[in-house]
Order: C-alpha cells, then sequence, then structure tokens
C-alpha cells in the first residue's frame, strides 16, 4: 500500500465520520440526508482509491476506477441540490428530478466502458492518469461538473450577499472559499495543467476536496451548521414545566413542543398546519407574530382560542418573545401560555352556587355590599353571610385576595 493508498484511507474515514455524525443529527432533514449522500459519494471515491493506487496491473485499475463512478458521476448533482435546498433557492421539484438525469447517465456509461481515463502509466509504486479528451463523453461529464459547482458558488454568493443573519454570512464565506479552493485545485488538476503541460494526474480529487469538508466542520463547531436549531432549555426540563411551550422557527414552522402541548392538543406530532386548525384566531395571531419577526413590534401577549375538540375551546393567556443566540441573530419565537381556567372550573373546583358565583361578578366589579343586596333583592345580613360562605370556600379573607384568585380564572374577560 503506497501513500496515495494511505491517504484515500484517510479521506474515506474523514467523509464517512462526517456523514454519519450529520445525519445522526437530523435524520428526517433533507439537507442532512443530501450532505450525507454526498460525505457517501466521496466515501466510495476513496475508498475505491484505496484500491486502484495500489493496483498491480492496468485491469484492476480500471475495476476500481469503475466501481469508484457510483461516487464521481452522482456527487455534483447532489452538491448542487444541497446548496439549493440550504439556501432556499425556489426550483420546481421536476428541476430536481431532472438535474441527476445526467449524473445516472454517466453513471451507465462506466458500467459499458471506461471514459474518463484514456491512459494509466504506473512509475514505481504510483499510477499516473491522462485524461480521455479524446472522448465527448468525458468532455460533457466535465461540462456537467463545472456547471454545477459553478453554480453552486453563485447560489453560495447570492445567500451571502442577501441573508441579514451574521452567523448565515460566516457560514457562506466559509462555504463558498473552502468550495473556490476545492474547484481551482480541481481544475487545474483535470483540465488546466495537461492541455497546457506534459502533466499527468494523480487523481486524487476527493483529497482535494477535503478543503471544503474542512470548512463545512468548522461552520459546524463554530457556527452549529446542520446542527439542531438550539433550544431554550433541554426537553427534559421542558416536559416539566405545567404550561404550554411552543418554539417557532423564523418561518412560523414549529420546532419543538413540550408535553403539556401535546396533552392540549392531542397529539403526538404538532406541526404548523395543525396550529392552524387548533387556534381559533390564528390569522391574526400568525400577523403578529411576522411583525415580530421582520422587527415591526416587540415582545406580546396575546389571549390564545384553543380548540382542542370538536366544541371545547380552552383559554390561554400567551407570551410571545423573540429567541436570539450569541451572535444577537433571531432563531425563532417561544411561546408560553398559561391556561385560562375558566368559571365552570371555578364552580366546580370551590363549589361555588350561581347565587355565589352572581356576588363573587358584582364584588370585583366594584359594587358596594348594599349596592349587591339591593341588586339581587336581599337583607345586607344576608349578603354578609352569602360573603363568609364564598370567603370559607375559596380560603381568604378580603376583596384584594379575592382579586388576585380570580385572575387566574376567565371571570373579567379578554383584555
Amino acid at each position: 500500500m503506497n501513500y496515495f493508498s494511505i491517504l484515500s484511507m484517510i479521506t474515506f474515514l474523514t467523509y464517512f465520520i462526517m456523514g454519519t455524525y450529520v445525519y445522526v443529527i437530523n435524520r428526517k432533514s433533507s439537507i442532512h440526508i443530501l450532505f450525507a449522500l454526498i460525505c457517501l459519494c466521496y466515501s466510495i471515491w476513496s475508498f475505491c482509491g484505496i484500491f486502484y493506487y495500489s493496483a498491480e496491473n492496468t485491469e484492476a485499475l480500471l475495476l476500481w476506477l469503475r466501481l469508484a463512478s457510483f461516487g464521481y458521476t452522482i456527487v455534483y448533482a447532489l452538491t448542487l441540490h444541497f446548496f439549493i435546498i440550504l439556501t432556499g433557492v425556489s426550483v420546481h421539484r421536476i428541476f430536481l428530478w431532472l438535474l441527476y438525469l445526467p449524473a445516472l447517465f454517466f453513471l451507465f456509461l462506466t458500467s459499458l466502458f471506461e471514459f474518463t481515463v484514456e491512459h494509466a502509466v504506473k512509475s514505481g509504486n504510483i499510477w499516473t492518469f491522462t485524461w480521455n479528451y479524446s472522448s465527448h463523453w468525458f468532455i460533457i461529464y466535465l461540462l456537467f461538473c463545472v456547471v454545477c459547482l459553478i453554480t453552486s458558488m453563485g447560489i453560495i454568493l447570492s445567500w451571502w450577499g442577501r441573508t441579514r443573519i451574521s452567523k448565515e454570512r460566516h457560514q457562506a464565506k466559509i462555504l463558498f472559499t473552502t468550495l473556490f479552493i476545492t474547484f481551482v485545485i480541481t481544475m487545474l488538476d483535470v483540465l488546466i495543467l495537461p492541455i497546457f503541460t506534459s502533466y499527468r494526474s494523480i487523481a486524487i480529487i476527493p483529497v482535494y476536496t477535503l478543503a471544503w469538508a474542512f470548512g463545512i466542520t468548522y461552520s459546524i463547531v463554530r457556527f452549529r451548521f446542520l446542527s439542531l436549531t438550539p433550544e431554550l432549555v433541554s426537553r427534559e426540563i421542558l416536559s416539566s414545566i405545567d404550561e404550554l411551550i411552543i418554539l417557532l422557527d423564523q418561518k412560523g414552522e414549529v420546532i419543538t413542543v413540550n408535553e403539556k402541548t401535546n396533552v392540549l392538543l392531542q397529539k403526538d406530532v404538532v406541526t404548523r398546519n395543525e396550529l392552524r386548525e387548533c387556534i381559533v384566531n390564528y390569522g391574526e395571531l400568525e400577523k403578529r407574530i411576522g411583525d415580530l419577526l421582520i422587527g415591526r413590534s416587540k415582545d406580546f401577549s396575546y389571549r390564545v382560542r384553543l380548540k382542542v375538540k370538536e366544541s371545547t375551546i380552552i383559554l390561554l393567556d400567551s407570551r410571545f418573545s423573540l429567541v436570539r443566540d450569541k451572535f444577537d441573530d433571531v432563531l425563532g419565537v417561544l411561546v408560553i401560555g398559561k391556561e385560562v381556567k375558566g368559571i365552570e372550573q371555578l364552580k366546580r373546583i370551590y363549589r361555588i352556587t350561581d347565587r355565589e358565583f352572581d356576588i363573587i361578578l358584582q364584588i370585583i366589579s366594584g359594587s358596594t355590599n348594599r349596592e349587591i343586596a339591593d341588586d339581587l333583592g336581599i337583607t345586607l345580613n344576608t349578603m354578609k353571610r352569602h360573603i363568609t360562605n364564598i370567603y370559607n370556600k375559596l380560603a381568604i379573607y378580603n376583596k384584594v385576595q379575592l382579586m388576585n384568585l380570580v385572575k387566574s380564572f376567565d371571570i373579567i374577560g379578554e383584555e
């Protein structure tokens, strides 16, 4: 095994570990899946490189080169697809499917014959290659790779220019710089030096791409690139809080909810569409959340009407607050809702009669004992006995304590 085989092994392990790590972070995210597939392609390419650099003859070399085509024919389409999804570029789904047709065609060609290499010569224990510029298929393949890479860099530049989030600007800078370095080195090896000089390639393109891979690794460590959106508290703490907690991202999509929210909505998984269905006044609320995210308004309180069954409405006094990271960029909106217990719950919990409840309503509205007695057509002494019974049931001693108690119930009405 020569030095290039060892270098290919290191490259294989690097991509394999990185792809597995990113995939495990979020198995359901299309971005994470695409990046893991890119790493898989480079892993296959590098793994085959371990053997074709150590091949004893041309037949063994060409066999491993054709097996490596499972990596090098598809990886550039995956790279462009990855950056389209990452940067939020709007393209039709059909375009994404069509993007893979050339890659699959080139993969089919390599199953018939090797069209990328014209000659391979072994000098000592090192193979050198002459690219097959006489093949129009190789020229088309090379053009396809160049278009994918240049388009990817253009997409990153556009993202870099339009994003207002400093963390994303840093990520775009790193991704563009490292991808540009990879592109330049690859073009020197495959196109410029072979055409204008007597240079023979050693075909270690997967090693060149490590510059881009290390750029992504740095972004993951430094800026939490491709990591889960940060949460204010762990899920274990969230699940123990007896209030509705929802964390929304910048697009209003649900990142996470606590167990109380799942119980109230009677759903295992809560999405944006389900919030629209469950929150009666969601249209107005969504507009206020949008204003909050773009800075038109500040944190606000709102009484949410939550439909939990066909005919059951729960009121939640909710607070909507921006969540920021250490770069002062907006991550999303934190919603904390406290259930308003309601009139019937007050009556049931404290065994309040309808007459006693009428008296409570008049007390909190500011009426005097005499005014309440006259309104109900009872004597003042009877009125006082009612108040004594109410205070005993509520375990309170005066009107101030009564007012504090009813604040947690839907008695005074909406703000």
